[in-house]
């Protein structure tokens, strides 16, 4: 089987943001899949740096390019589109940033309330595209420096979703699995932009690890279907 014809059947006709590989992601009803064209961001051939490393293809995905700026858009599409699946109420959790904006713009797309828990520091600017989306913010004394006020935070978190019907939208694969399968659609059109094979190697940014652990799962799915 040809790989280049492989790839061109796991994006599904007709559907947009991550919905095109449907198939491959939690399968929720076509009308309860949200997107805002999150996705098939540029993979950028490099020059300088390439040139610096001795290296002869090295690209760049420039997950900038998503709805919000960052590849949290792709957890976002999917998570809140199974909240809405679910019949939540309204959405909850904590970001530091990119995750808090990316949520609070789908929420407002589906039109759930979302409620957001942040460091009492929190640069504002962070926080801004947040408050634009109509996010309920609060700030937490103590959060981001105390683990017991940390801990805290992630239990209220927990026991208001299960006492209110919320959906938990934290991304990392500890507090919402299924949101994060979002991730794997970067490897699925890895592959394809680079006409139907793998790359060598991945660099990616590792804080908690979601999204390492998120591509790697892609590729691992690639594999099981022998490309």
């Amino acid at each position: 089987m040809s790989g280049v014809g492989e790839a061109a059947r796991l994006a599904a006709p007709g559907e947009s943001g991550v919905w095109r590989y449907a198939a491959l992601l939690p399968q929720l009803d076509a009308a309860h899949r949200l997107t805002l064209g999150e996705g098939n961001t540029p993979l950028v051939r490099s020059r300088a740096i390439a040139r610096e490393l001795g290296l002869h293809r090295l690209y760049f995905k420039l997950e900038s390019a998503n709805p919000t700026g960052s590849y949290k858009d792709r957890i976002s599409a999917v998570g809140v589109s199974a909240a809405l699946a679910r019949g939540r109420a309204a959405l909850i959790g904590t970001s530091s940033g990119n995750a808090g904006a990316s949520v609070a713009a789908y929420a407002a797309r589906a039109g759930l309330p979302y409620h957001l828990l942040v460091l009492e520091h929190v640069a504002e600017a962070k926080i801004g595209q947040a408050l634009l989306h109509g996010a309920r913010i609060r700030k937490i004394a103590g959060f981001g420096t105390s683990t017991e006020v940390g801990e805290r935070v992630f239990r209220y978190i927990e026991a208001a979703a299960q006492r209110a019907n919320w959906e938990v939208m934290i991304t990392a694969f500890r507090y919402n699995a299924l949101a994060m399968e979002g991730v794997k659609t970067i490897a699925f059109e890895l592959y394809e932009q680079l006409g139907g094979r793998a790359p060598d190697a991945v660099f990616a940014p590792a804080g908690g690890g979601g999204l390492c652990a998120g591509v790697d799962r892609g590729f691992a799915e690639l594999a099981a279907r022998g490309l």
